[in-house]
C-alpha cells in the first residue's frame, strides 16, 4: 500500500505557494489596462510588488507609465497624491528586497522628482550609477531623466555622474541615436558631448563616428 504522505506533503506545498503566487500576479493582473482603471487601482493601493525582480519592475514600470501618462492631468490633487504616496510605497517595499537593483533606484528619482524633491532625486540617481554604471537600457533611462533636471544641477558631483551616463551611450548605436536627437535640438549640449567624446580611447572614438555615420545613413535612406 503506497504512503499518502508524498501526496499529503505536495497538496500542503502547493497550498503554501498560493500567497507568493498571489503577489506575484498582483503585479500583472491588479491594475487593468486602461490609464482610469490604472488610477482607480493605485488609489486604493493596487497592485503591489512580489518578491521577485520581474514583479518589481512590472509594478514600478506601471507606476512609472501612470504618472507620466497625459491622463494624469484630469485626476484631482487627492488622487494624484495618493498615486504618488502608492507608487512610494511599492518603490521602499521593492528596495527593501533589493537594495542594489539600479532600475528601482531609478524609479525613486522619478518619484522624487514628482515631489518636487530635487536633492533626494540626485541621490536616488547616483545610487543607480553605482549599482549598475555601465548598462545601456538603465542609463538611456537616467539621461533622460537628467536632461529635466539638469539645469537644476549645483554639484561638480551630479554633472559628473550624467556625464558618465552619456559617455556609456556614446559606445553604443542606440545610445548614439538618442545623443544624435538631442545633438540636432540642444545648442549647448554640442559643445558638452563633442568633449565628452574626446575624452574616450581613439577606439572608442572611432566606433562612435561609425555609429554616426550609420545612423545617418538609415535617415537618409
Amino acid at each position: 500500500m503506497k504512503s499518502i504522505y508524498p501526496a499529503i506533503a505536495g497538496v500542503l506545498l502547493v497550498v503554501a505557494a498560493i500567497p507568493v503566487l498571489t503577489s506575484e500576479l498582483g503585479a500583472v493582473l491588479g491594475a487593468g489596462h486602461s490609464q482610469s482603471t490604472r488610477m482607480q487601482a493605485m488609489e486604493s493601493g493596487r497592485p503591489r510588488v512580489g518578491l521577485s525582480t520581474d514583479s518589481h519592475k512590472r509594478a514600478l514600470d506601471l507606476c512609472i507609465d501612470t504618472i507620466s501618462d497625459v491622463g494624469i492631468l484630469q485626476a484631482d490633487e487627492a488622487q494624484r497624491q495618493a498615486i504618488l504616496t502608492h507608487c512610494e510605497t511599492q518603490a521602499d517595499h521593492a528596495l527593501a528586497h533589493a537594495p542594489s537593483d539600479s532600475f528601482i533606484w531609478w524609479v525613486k528619482a522619478v518619484l522624487e522628482i514628482e515631489r518636487g524633491n530635487i536633492p533626494d532625486a540626485f541621490t536616488a540617481l547616483e545610487y543607480s550609477r553605482q549599482t549598475a554604471p555601465y548598462e545601456l537600457w538603465i542609463a538611456l533611462r537616467r539621461a533622460r531623466l537628467d536632461e529635466r533636471i539638469e539645469v537644476l544641477q549645483t554639484e561638480t558631483q551630479q554633472a559628473l555622474g550624467q556625464d558618465a551616463d552619456l559617455l556609456v551611450l556614446a559606445q553604443s548605436r542606440r545610445g548614439v541615436g538618442r545623443l544624435a536627437q538631442r545633438y540636432l535640438s540642444d545648442e549647448q549640449f554640442r559643445n558638452r558631448i563633442v568633449g565628452l567624446i574626446e575624452t574616450l580611447t581613439p577606439a572608442e572614438q572611432r566606433r562612435f563616428l561609425r555609429n554616426v555615420r550609420n545612423i545617418g545613413q538609415g535617415l537618409q535612406g
